[in-house]
């Protein structure tokens, strides 16, 4: 019994030699000139995050923001002794609502300062539509005939959405996928927000392109088709925008 509460004695002893040590340790750290000035410059480098707005079953999501790490910072500025911003290290500050814990809802638009492009395709591919970072709109059975094609556009980045998502995701392998309607489906929604997100485009273009030189604005996203798109594609770029993919202008 002797001999148990002396090696006792001796684990609470260490214990509370590494408890004191640690405290020590950190008492110093927050004394430390470099830490000082690491927390006394870290705001200048703070990029503000932007929240999601959410109204009812739609959301325009939010932006992530940045913050300096302080620790990290430290320990890389910590061989030199010396305050050195390029050494700084930075993390994300992510909205209080993300994109992931709402796919019950409707993406209208986002707060991005680009825009994308979607263009409907229904039964053949025009080469022209590459090198513009645009995003595709493919039914199931046109995916299904055009293997080929859609293996090709998926290696090379581009964005495809879908109205059912299954084929793309377990037979394509796609990891993010998305579903597009023109108007709010109940029933649709319920299914892709599963494993999906759902897309209602702001600017649809049809028969004229009054809506797109009137409403275009910054994180919008348009709907074109085949026919149209080049037109759609001219007054964007006319009138300042970048266009970005899906997956682009949806990334926190």
């Amino acid at each position: 019994m002797y001999k148990f509460f002396k090696r006792l004695g001796l684990v609470i002893l260490v214990l509370a030699s590494f408890i004191y040590t640690e405290k020590a340790t950190l008492t110093v750290k927050e004394y430390d000139n470099l830490m000082i000035e690491i927390k006394e410059n870290k705001d200048n480098y703070k990029k503000e995050k932007k929240e999601a707005i959410i109204n009812g079953d739609t959301i325009i999501p939010g932006i992530a923001g940045r913050i300096v790490d302080i620790d990290k910072s430290y320990s890389n500025m910590r061989m030199n002794s010396k305050y050195d911003p390029s050494l700084l290290n930075f993390k994300l500050d992510y909205p209080r609502s993300r994109l992931k814990d709402n796919k019950d809802k409707y993406i209208i638009k986002t707060q991005k300062e680009e825009v994308a492009l979607i263009v409907r395709i229904n039964k053949y591919f025009d080469e022209s539509l590459l090198n513009n970072n645009i995003t595709f709109y493919m039914d199931n059975s046109f995916i299904k005939n055009n293997k080929e094609l859609v293996t090709k556009l998926i290696y090379n980045k581009y964005t495809i959405l879908n109205n059912q998502n299954d084929y793309l995701k377990n037979v394509m392998g796609v990891k993010n996928t998305y579903c597009m309607t023109e108007e709010k489906d109940i029933e649709l929604l319920k299914k892709c927000s599963k494993n999906s997100y759902t897309i209602i485009p702001n600017i649809i273009i049809k028969n004229n392109y009054y809506k797109l030189n009137s409403e275009l604005s910054k994180g919008s996203i348009i709907l074109a088709n085949l026919n149209n798109y080049q037109s759609a594609l001219k007054i964007i770029k006319n009138k300042g925008y970048k266009i970005v993919s899906i997956d682009e202008l949806l990334s926190e």
